[in-house]
């Protein structure tokens, strides 16, 4: 995994993250100080529960897809729904532009990394 990857993953997740929790009425410090607090959170979960059961075959498979799986739950559950909220017009078409741009992202993504 390159830096490029992280970049492009860590960057769109962030903002997304904090204007949803903006949207839903944090204030702005409290918003960055729980974004900060969750992705702490990963950290803490990949020091004490990968890394020493790394050698149970499947584990971090299972964990990975786990967290996949939550958080297409919650985009499908909480995000699309908020963006039919929205009335007709420019929000709703530049939401829905950069919802299909980041599955395009994620279709090329996979062709190259299947490709090697």
């Amino acid at each position: 995994m390159s830096i490029l990857d992280i970049i492009s993953h860590e960057i769109p997740q962030e903002f997304g993250d904090f204007t949803s929790l903006v949207y839903a009425g944090f204030a702005k410090s409290k918003t960055l100080f729980f974004n900060f607090l969750s992705d702490l959170m990963a950290v803490l979960g990949i020091f004490f529960l990968i890394l020493p059961f790394s050698y149970i075959e499947n584990l971090v498979n299972f964990l990975v897809h786990f967290a996949v799986e939550n958080f297409l739950y919650i985009t499908s559950a909480d995000l699309i729904p908020q963006l039919h909220k929205e009335p007709e017009g420019k929000n709703q078409s530049f939401n829905s532009f950069f919802f299909l741009l980041g599955i395009l992202i994620m279709f090329i993504s996979v062709i190259f990394i299947f490709s090697k």
